[in-house]
C-alpha cells in the first residue's frame, strides 16, 4: 500500500510538466484535441505530445452512488446518451478514504467517484490493441488511480518503444465501508461486496467502450497490487469461475484471493450497529440518506474501523481457497508473484521474546493461527536473534542491526516479519501457484516471481544512506528506503510501471524497470513474458506444467515446486530462473493448514 507521503498531483501543471518530459516516444506535429465516441456519447481528452499518447481521466462507469443509492449496486449508464462533447481531461474524485483522507488532495473526494481512466499511444495504428487494466491497493481502505505512483503513461510508452503497443486504463472503486459495509440488513438484501462490484461493473464498460479507444475488448488483462492483487484473484473465483468473459488474463502483484478471513455477520453487526448510534440511525434506509458531511465521520476508519470482502452466495459461495482447490474459477494464464520481505509491513513494533511473539500470533485473526500451529511455526522459524542473517527472519539476506539506526523494532521482528509475510503472502502464492499450475487450461500457463531489490528513498529531497547492509552485494551504501524493512511491500510497483519519479536515479534500477516492464507488456501482448525474439536477454519460464499420467511421479521429484524468476538488478545476478524452494518448509506448512481449515 503506497505511503500518503508520495503523494503529489496529476492536474492540469503537472500534465503540462508529463507533456515536456523527456521520453523515448516520437514526438509529432499532431496537436489536435483527442475525442473518442463511446455507446454513451463523445469524450475528449489531452494529447501528451513528448509521451506521444492521447489520455482520457475521469470517465464514468456508473451514474454516482449518491443517497438515496448509497450502499447499493451501482447503476450503469445504459441509458445516458448527450449529443455534443463531455470533458475527460482530468481525474475524478477519489472515492471516500477511510484513513488517508489527504488521497482526495487536488482532486476532491466524494461518493460521486466511480470513474476509469483510459492511456493510449496516439500516433500508432489504434486498433485492437491489447488493454491493460490496472485496481489499485490499499488494503480495501485507501487509495485512489490518480496516484502517481500508477501514472499508466510510462508503460505505454514502453510498450511503443518495445514494438508491443498497449492500451491501459484505471479504475477507482468504493472502498472501506462505503463499497465493503456488512451487517444482518445488507446481507438479507443481497448487497454485499459491492467494491468488487463496481470493478466488474467497470469492467463491463471497458468490454462495451475500449474498441472505440483502439483497444481489443478480447485481450483484457486486469492487474492489481496487494488489496487490487487480492481483488484480482476474487474476480478469478466470482461466481464460483462462471466467468463473463470480461478479462483473458490476471497479474497478482503481492495477494490473493486465499489470503483473506472473509468474516461473517457476527464480526461486522457489531460495527454496524455501532455506526447506526454513531448516527442516530436505526436502520440501513436511514443511513442511506443522511448527508454526506453527517456520515463521513461515522464511517471513518479511525471511528469504525476496516472492511473487507465477506463470503456471499452469488461471488463467493465458498471460501475462495476452496473454490480455487475445487477448480472452480476462471482458467487463465497468469503472473503471480511476491517481494521478498512481504511480511516487515505487517510486522508489529517492541516484542522482545517469544512469549510476546505466541501472545501476538494467536490473535491476528487468522483462522490458521491456532496455539498448536503457532508452536509449531516458532520451531520452523527458529529465529532469535535480530542480527542473525539467517534466511528465516527477514530481510532474510541482510544483518541491519537496529539500534545503530536508532530504532527499536523488538528482538522478534525479523522472525515475526517472515511468519506473517509466509502466512498473508508467501505461502498463499505457493497455495495458488500449485493449484494454478495443476489445473491450468492447455495453452494457458502460469508464471511467478519473487522480486528482490530494494527500493529507493523517493520520499524526501534527500537519501538516506544505510552502511550497516550485510552483504555487500545488496549495494551496501546505497539510498535505501527503511533497510531494516528489505525488499518490502510495494517495492516491485515502480519498475512494474516503469516510473523513473519512484524507482530512483540508479542506471542499473533504470535497466531493471525496463526489463521488469517489458515483462508485463509481453505478456499481456502475447500471454508469454519472454516471447521469442522480442529482446529478452533471459526466458521466464512457466511454474510448473503437469504432463499426462506423470503428475504423482513430478510430486514425488519435488518438480511440482516449480520454476520462478527471482528479480534483481544486474550488479545482485540480474533476473534468473530457479525453484520456488525458498523458505519452503514454513509455507509448505501453511499450505497444508489452508487445506486443512478450508476442507479442500
Amino acid at each position: 500500500m503506497p505511503s500518503p507521503t508520495r503523494l503529489s498531483l496529476l492536474s492540469s501543471a503537472v500534465l503540462a510538466f508529463l507533456a515536456s518530459c523527456g521520453s523515448a516516444a516520437a514526438i509529432t506535429n499532431y496537436t489536435t484535441v483527442p475525442s473518442v465516441k463511446v455507446k454513451n456519447g463523445t469524450y475528449t481528452g489531452v494529447y501528451l505530445p513528448n509521451f506521444d499518447q492521447d489520455i482520457f481521466l475521469g470517465i464514468p462507469y456508473s451514474y454516482p452512488p449518491v443517497a438515496p443509492f448509497r450502499f447499493l449496486p451501482a447503476r450503469p449508464l445504459l441509458n445516458e446518451t448527450w449529443a455534443g462533447t463531455r470533458n475527460a481531461s482530468n481525474y475524478g474524485h477519489t472515492c471516500p478514504s477511510a484513513y488517508a483522507t489527504d488521497l482526495a488532495l487536488g482532486y476532491g473526494m466524494s461518493e460521486d467517484c466511480l470513474f476509469l481512466n483510459v492511456v493510449r499511444p496516439s500516433s500508432r495504428p489504434a486498433t485492437n490493441l491489447p488493454v491493460l487494466f490496472w485496481i489499485h491497493g490499499g488494503s480495501y481502505q485507501t487509495g485512489a488511480s490518480s496516484l502517481p505512483n500508477y501514472n499508466l503513461t510510462y508503460i505505454v510508452e514502453r510498450s511503443v518503444e518495445i514494438g508491443s503497443p498497449i492500451v491501459a486504463a484505471s479504475v477507482n472503486y468504493r472502498k472501506g465501508p462505503w463499497g465493503l459495509m456488512y451487517g444482518d440488513e445488507i446481507k438479507k438484501e443481497g448487497n454485499e461486496n459491492l467494491a468488487i462490484k463496481d470493478v466488474q461493473l467497470a469492467l463491463r464498460w471497458v468490454k462495451e467502450n475500449i474498441a472505440a479507444f483502439g483497444g481489443d475488448p478480447e485481450k483484457v488483462t486486469i492487474q492489481g497490487e496487494s488489496s487490487g492483487s487480492f481483488m484480482v484473484g476474487q474476480l478469478i473465483v466470482a461466481g464460483a469461475g462462471k466467468t463473463e468473459q470480461l478479462f483473458h488474463q490476471s497479474i497478482q502483484e503481492s495477494g490473493s484471493a486465499s489470503t483473506g478471513t472473509y468474516n461473517t455477520t457476527e464480526w461486522y453487526e457489531p460495527k454496524f450497529q455501532f455506526i447506526l448510534n454513531y448516527t442516530n440511525c436505526d436502520s440501513l434506509a436511514c443511513l442511506r440518506h443522511l448527508p454526506y458531511e453527517t456520515l463521513y465521520p461515522a464511517l471513518n476508519g479511525s471511528v469504525s474501523g476496516s472492511w473487507y470482502p465477506v463470503l456471499d452466495p452469488v461471488l463467493f459461495p465458498e471460501h475462495p481457497a476452496k473454490l480455487l482447490s475445487t477448480g472452480q474459477y476462471h482458467r487463465i494464464s497468469s503472473i503471480d508473484g511476491v517481494n521478498s520481505d512481504e511480511g516487515t509491513d505487517n510486522a508489529v513494533l517492541g516484542i522482545d521474546d517469544e512469549v510476546g511473539l505466541t501472545a501476538h500470533l494467536t490473535t491476528v485473526g487468522n483462522p490458521v493461527m491456532t496455539p498448536e500451529n503457532v508452536a509449531t511455526l516458532l520451531n520452523i522459524y527458529s529465529l532469535v536473534n535480530y542480527s542473525d542473517p539467517s534466511p528465516y527472519g527477514i530481510p532474510f539476506d541482510t544483518a541491519v542491526d537496529p539500534v545503530a539506526l536508532g530504532l527499536h523494532l523488538g528482538l522478534q521482528y525479523k522472525r515475526q516479519a517472515a511468519i506473517v509475510g509466509d502466512l498473508y503472502y508467501h505461502g498463499t502464492l505457493l497455495h495458488d501457484a500449485e493449484l494454478y499450475s495443476e489445473n491450468s487450461a492447455p495453452g494457458k500457463p502460469i508464471y511467478v516471481y519473487r522480486f528482490d531489490t530494494l527500493p529507493w528513498n523517493y520520499t524526501s529531497n534527500s537519501f538516506e544512506v544505510f552502511s550497516q547492509l550485510a552483504n555487500a552485494s545488496s549495494g551496501a551504501g546505497k539510498a535505501y528506503t527503511n533497510s531494516y524493512k528489505g525488499v518490502a511491500h510495494f517495492s516491485e510497483t515502480p519498475f512494474v510501471f516503469n516510473n523513473p519519479s519512484f524507482y530512483g536515479p540508479d542506471p542499473s534500477y533504470a535497466a531493471l524497470a525496463k526489463q521488469i516492464s517489458a515483462f508485463w507488456i509481453n505478456f499481456v501482448s502475447y500471454g508469454n513474458p519472454t516471447p521469442a525474439g522480442n529482446g529478452s536477454s533471459v526466458t521466464w519460464e512457466p511454474y510448473y506444467i503437469p504432463v499426462a499420467n506423470e503428475t504423482a511421479k513430478a510430486k514425488a521429484d519435488n518438480d511440482i515446486v516449480g520454476k520462478i524468476m527471482v528479480m534483481r538488478t544486474e550488479e545482485r545476478g540480474g533476473c534468473t530462473m530457479g525453484k520456488n524452494d525458498w523458505r519452503l518448509a514454513g509455507r509448505e506448512f501453511f499450505v497444508k493448514k489452508y487445506r486443512q481449515v478450508y476442507g479442500e
